[in-house]
């Protein structure tokens, strides 16, 4: 009988060891960690901009090269170079002047709005991004990446649509990529190339436009046919 005994409280004992375990190993799986916000940092003359993993985020980039302030609505940490005003803005100047803004936005759907004169390589991600450049000075890129994404870019601009069907307007080279796109830009001296896809191009006033792999085109002084 007490054999027995014995057996029956080691038999329970590991029962709720078993179970403690089999609960500690299962928790980090049932309360995974909430997304964090978009973290921001100064690395020699560069700003870099990168966004959480499954966070929308809402970007405006402005101020000087002296001094970018950074504002996203859904929360910003501030890293070296960079100092905190609150939860959703910080203002980065490193040591001196930034030359470049490196920005991703990361996956889904994003809004970056950019208004700093300084040089920009923003790329909106997977998802249907809209990336707007408000600068008539910077020489930004601005790259959709996958999705359906719709790029507008200052007179300086490259616009890189990349994959899905995108809407690319202004800039002073519009490059659709693979799929179905729309491009337009406004004063002369620009290049629009549709890449693959059935893609549609109006390179509006001005002269010597040149027009690349569309299949539908206005006011284009250069053409090269499909193919």
């Amino acid at each position: 009988m007490k054999i027995s005994s014995h057996r029956r409280l080691l038999t329970g004992a590991c029962g709720m060891l078993t179970c403690g375990l089999l609960m500690a190993t299962a928790s980090p799986a049932v309360a995974r960690a909430a997304a964090g916000p978009t973290t921001a940092s100064v690395s020699g003359t560069v700003l870099k901009v990168t966004a959480a993993t499954g966070v929308q985020n809402t970007l405006s980039i402005g101020g000087t090269s002296a001094a970018i302030e950074l504002i996203d609505g859904a929360g910003v940490t501030a890293g070296t170079g960079c100092r905190t005003v609150n939860a959703t803005t910080v203002r980065c100047s490193g040591t001196g002047t930034i030359t470049e803004l490196a920005v991703a936005a990361g996956d889904r759907d994003d809004v970056v709005l950019l208004t700093a004169p300084t040089f920009g390589r923003i790329t909106g991600g997977s998802g249907n991004d809209l990336l707007r450049s408000f600068s008539n000075v910077s020489q930004a890129r601005l790259s959709g990446n996958d999705g359906n994404d719709t790029i507008d870019g200052g007179p300086l601009n490259s616009l890189f649509g990349q994959n899905g069907n995108d809407v690319l307007t202004g800039g002073i080279f519009l490059s659709g990529g693979a799929g179905d796109d729309r491009l337009r830009s406004f004063a002369g001296g620009q290049t629009l190339d549709g890449g693959p896809g059935n893609d549609r191009g109006d390179a509006g006033a001005g002269t010597d436009d040149r027009c690349l792999n569309l299949e539908n085109t206005l006011n284009c002084e250069s053409f090269t046919p499909v193919g």
